[in-house]
């Protein structure tokens, strides 16, 4: 008897406690008692952002006074769910607290909504949509205010409309100003060479960041549709968002001691992507008679050439002057360069490799003909499977590199006799 009164008693505290059944009698707290009335609309822009700031105060500070008072019922229940099932009350964890009601659980009731709960009140009573202030008159993405304890925005630039645009206009305009002063100090002092120290900063193979870069790297929209006059040596520049940006960071890229800001430089640069010519690579080519797509392609490393025609569909057999792979190619290494770009596109197997190879060596003869299967790939495969991995993984790219020639007068190409004075 004195169990089946202290479940009920359970049940019922949880049932207050999570809203879910309301015996009579027993007030409840609501996150409706802490509403508060609309904004009037006959009220100004500025007034109704006022209005909205202030209505967002209250709310944040009647939902974080709720939620308290509800962490404090919440552990209460925790605690005394740990007393009925003899469990430690510090380690009575959420998984045990769904066990423990699942095992006091009636019977009768297989409804979702009809079984009690205990759950932490932040999963019980979520943020309600109209508790987030949104800044609907002053910034168009939608964003939720961020400010402190007495209404104040946390970020200084935050009333601009684009504070994190505005923020890195603001780095980079103190990067010039501070290069500036630096090529200054190095006049001014006169033990200093303004070009002793100078150093070329290498942009090739990287380019600014596009309008679409830029947006995803600071988390707003630019916009280039809107206008943005700008004051300089007293005429009036109507320059886009974007391009006052790549003006600015040009101007500090061309400046002498550039290097110094290379770090923040190269955080607003990606890297180009080498597009091969589409022409470069013919189409394949039918048999037939075996029914069979088949292209030839050259490759080259150093003096030695090969030669390959690749056919697909295919069973995977290499033809290489009438030897197999591991004849032709003993070392490991060599056979693993081989099947690289069969293995990047996914082929390996499934297609027929013939190949003709001159001029000696090692490796090299390894490496002209995985530039020649390559290209032949290109060719045979769709962009998606086989230029765009084959230019990821940089198969695609003949290694021009040659062994420098000995010189007259010198060991070798570079190394020089040794000098003695004496």
């Amino acid at each position: 008897m004195f169990f089946s009164v202290a479940v009920m008693g359970l049940l019922i505290n949880l049932c207050r406690l999570n809203q879910l059944f309301v015996p009579r009698g027993f007030p409840v707290l609501s996150i409706a008692a802490y509403s508060v009335p609309s904004i009037p609309d006959s009220l100004s822009k500025s007034a109704k952002i006022q209005s909205s700031i202030k209505l967002y105060l209250k709310r944040i500070h009647a939902h974080e006074s709720m939620i308290e008072t509800e962490r404090e019922d919440f552990e209460r229940g925790r605690k005394y769910l740990a007393q009925i099932m003899g469990e430690d009350p510090n380690t009575f964890n959420q998984e045990k607290i769904d066990q423990s009601i699942a095992y006091l659980f009636p019977s009768g009731l297989f409804s979702q909504k009809a079984r009690p709960k205990l759950k932490p009140p932040e999963e019980i009573f979520p943020k309600e949509k109209g508790m987030i202030f949104i800044a609907v008159f002053l910034f168009p993405s939608h964003k939720e205010l961020q400010c402190d304890s007495s209404g104040r925005p946390l970020h200084s630039l935050f009333y601009t409309r684009q504070p994190h645009f505005y923020s890195v206009m603001h780095d980079a305009a103190y990067q010039l100003e501070n290069l500036k002063e630096m090529w200054d100090g190095m006049y001014i002092n006169k033990y200093l060479n303004p070009l002793k120290n100078h150093k070329e900063l290498v942009l090739v193979s990287t380019e600014w960041f596009s309008k679409t870069q830029l947006e995803r790297a600071i988390d707003e929209s630019v916009t280039d549709d809107q206008v943005t006059l700008l004051f300089a040596c007293l005429q009036h520049y109507f320059l886009l968002q974007y391009d006052q940006w790549l003006t600015l960071m040009n101007r500090i890229a061309s400046h002498p001691l550039a290097y110094c800001a290379e770090k923040f430089i190269f955080r607003y640069r990606a890297r180009q992507v080498q597009v091969v010519d589409a022409e470069k690579y013919p189409n394949p080519e039918f048999d037939p008679v075996t029914q069979q797509k088949f292209i030839t392609a050259y490759g080259q490393k150093r003096r030695c050439f090969a030669e390959v025609c690749v056919r697909i569909p295919g069973s995977g057999e290499m033809n290489i002057d009438g030897k197999n792979l591991l004849e032709a190619f003993p070392l490991l290494g060599n056979r693993e360069q081989i099947m690289f770009p069969l293995h990047v596109t996914g082929t390996l197997g499934k297609v027929d490799v013939k190949a003709k190879l001159s001029g000696e060596g090692t490796s090299s003869p390894a490496n002209a003909m995985r530039l020649a299967i390559s290209r032949c790939l290109a060719s045979l495969l769709p962009d998606e499977q086989g230029r765009q991995r084959l230019l990821v993984s940089g198969l695609l790219t003949q290694d021009d590199r040659f062994a420098e020639r000995k010189k007259p007068g010198q060991k070798k190409a570079r190394k020089k006799p040794i000098w003695k004075a004496r």
